[in-house]
Formats: structure tokens, C-alpha cells, sequence
């Protein structure tokens, strides 16, 4: 629905909101360790010491055994230190998911944590809502089929009826059609869910998805139905309006071995 009331009752507030979890789920989401992340840090406890003691043990046998001065050795000390620390597989990780959920967030994408980043690699298949997501929901008319009607006349007849519903097909459809005629319609009503219903020039028009056709028989299926005077005159097929540049995102996760 576009147009009417509603009531609103706030039962959770504070930090009961959707908006406090989904800010507690980015912050739990930064501190979740991928595998990678755990392995590198059982590594570094391990591997640290280990190159502190070498550090220590290389100045010890450059200043006492080598006869190397002490500025030298300390220097081959650090060298060893500097170049064996394992500062890049402690750090690099943690910074990376940290960076990575943060600006996934803020462009509206939630990311349950490190080991949903490290999934993304072995994804095959990735499934999508159309409307809204791979289309604009700006539905466009594909064709009108006649029965026994003339195509203006119809054409004249959807705009009228569709006028006077909110639905965002019948929006759709009023933009697409917005140079016919207008006439006058009496006795509307509009069926939720169904279509909508009205008198012209003392004609009972009835427009609608296929639930309006009652004992009427469809062998192909189409999206809308218009029935004047409980006989159909009209099948009309609609479309959605695909977004720019989806059709080259879908061919390049094709191109990566990846499903749609």
C-alpha cells in the first residue's frame, strides 16, 4: 500500500532496537576470528619467543664468541628480531576483517563476522531477490493482447480503472499510458490482492491478476486480465524494469565460476 493510516507501538527501545543488534552484530561481527586469523595466532605465541630467544642468543655469540663490539652485535640482534618477528601474520588479519565488516557496513551490507568473509571464497552459487535488487520495480507493459476489442479502447480503459489504484503496477501502468483519454468511472472499488472494478459508459469492467477469472479459462498465463461485462476482452503481460548494469555484474560472477 502507498496511501492510508497506520499504528505504530513501540514495544523494544534503547538497546532492545533493531538498529542498537545490527550495531552490536558489526561490533561482535569485527571481533569474530576467521581460521586463518586463529591459526596465526597460535603460530605467533609460539614462533615469538622462539625469536626472542635467537634474537638473545645471536648477540651473545657475536659480542662473546666473535669478538664482534657491541654496538655490531646488538645491531645483529635486532636484525634478527625485525626480520623473524611475525608482526604481519599477527597483524595483517585481524586489521584486514576488521577493515573489510566495517566498510561492508556502512555501504548496508551486514557481515556476521571473519568466518562469513572466509566463506566468500568458496561460494558457487549466489541467489537474488528481483524486485528492487535486480530491477527497479518500475514495471513496464510487454503487450496487450485484444479479444475482440480495439487496442486505443482498451488502452483507455486500463488507464482509467488503474487510475484510481494505489498498487505499484497500477502506477506503473498509469505512467506508461498517461497520453489516453480520460473517462468517466463510477461505482470503483478496489479488491486488495485481486484488481479493481468500475462502471464506463454503463460498461462493468473488471481488472485484475488471474484470480478475477472465476470459471473462465486460461491456457497461457499472463499477469493481468480485463473483463467487461464478466466476458475477458484483454490479457495484458507486464515486465520489470531490470537496473543498469546488473547484466554485466551477473556475467562477470559467470565469468568467475560462479552460479546465478
Amino acid at each position: 500500500l502507498i496511501d492510508g493510516n497506520i499504528k505504530i507501538k513501540a514495544i523494544k527501545i534503547g538497546q532492545e532496537t533493531v538498529l542498537s543488534q545490527i550495531i552490536n552484530l558489526v561490533r561482535k561481527a569485527q571481533n569474530d576470528k576467521p581460521s586463518i586469523q586463529r591459526m596465526g595466532d597460535k603460530i605467533s605465541s609460539i614462533f615469538v619467543p622462539f625469536v626472542l630467544i635467537i634474537s638473545i642468543l645471536t648477540f651473545l655469540l657475536s659480542y662473546f664468541t666473535f669478538n664482534i663490539n657491541i654496538s655490531n652485535a646488538i645491531m645483529r640482534s635486532i636484525a634478527v628480531l625485525v626480520i623473524s618477528c611475525p608482526c604481519a601474520m599477527g597483524l595483517a588479519t585481524p586489521t584486514a576483517v576488521m577493515v573489510g565488516i566495517g566498510r561492508a557496513a556502512k555501504k548496508g551490507i551486514l557481515i556476521k563476522g571473519g568466518r562469513t568473509l572466509e566463506k566468500f571464497a568458496q561460494i558457487k552459487t549466489v541467489v537474488f531477490d528481483k524486485t528492487g535488487t535486480l530491477t527497479t520495480g518500475n514495471f513496464k507493459i510487454k503487450n496487450i493482447n485484444c479479444i475482440n476489442e480495439n487496442l486505443s479502447e482498451v488502452k483507455n480503459i486500463l488507464y482509467n480503472l488503474e487510475l484510481n489504484s494505489s498498487h505499484p503496477i497500477a502506477k506503473s501502468i498509469v505512467n506508461e499510458l498517461k497520453n489516453s483519454t480520460i473517462l468517466s468511472v463510477n461505482n470503483i472499488k478496489e479488491h486488495k490482492g485481486k484488481g479493481i472494478e468500475g462502471v464506463i459508459n454503463q460498461n462493468h469492467y473488471l481488472l485484475g491478476s488471474k484470480k478475477i477469472l472465476k470459471n473462465l479459462k486460461d491456457e497461457n498465463k499472463h499477469n493481468l486480465y480485463l473483463l467487461k461485462n464478466n466476458s475477458l476482452i484483454a490479457t495484458i503481460d507486464i515486465e520489470d524494469e531490470i537496473k543498469n548494469g546488473i547484466k554485466n555484474d551477473i556475467q562477470k560472477l559467470k565469468r568467475n565460476g560462479i552460479k546465478t
